[in-house]
């Protein structure tokens, strides 16, 4: 997922939000989700200007590139 925020202090509670986020769905797939927990914990969590990228999957860092590079 891709979050666009429109002010500073929009970003700072997106990035909060998406940190609880993660840390709240590892703690739910631990000890039963292998793959799921694996996934969690190569998430790519990353933030470009406005813009903020959650990445939770097996192609995160073709998403991560893609995001780059659509963001200047």
């Amino acid at each position: 997922h891709s979050f666009p925020t429109r002010r500073s202090s929009d970003l700072e509670d997106v990035e909060k939000a998406v940190e609880e986020r993660l840390s709240t769905q590892k703690k739910s797939f631990e000890g039963y989700g292998v793959k799921q927990t694996r996934l969690l914990h190569s998430a790519i969590d990353e933030t470009r200007g406005y813009y903020i990228l959650l990445a939770v999957s097996k192609d995160a860092d073709r998403i991560e590139a893609a995001f780059k590079n659509s963001i200047y």
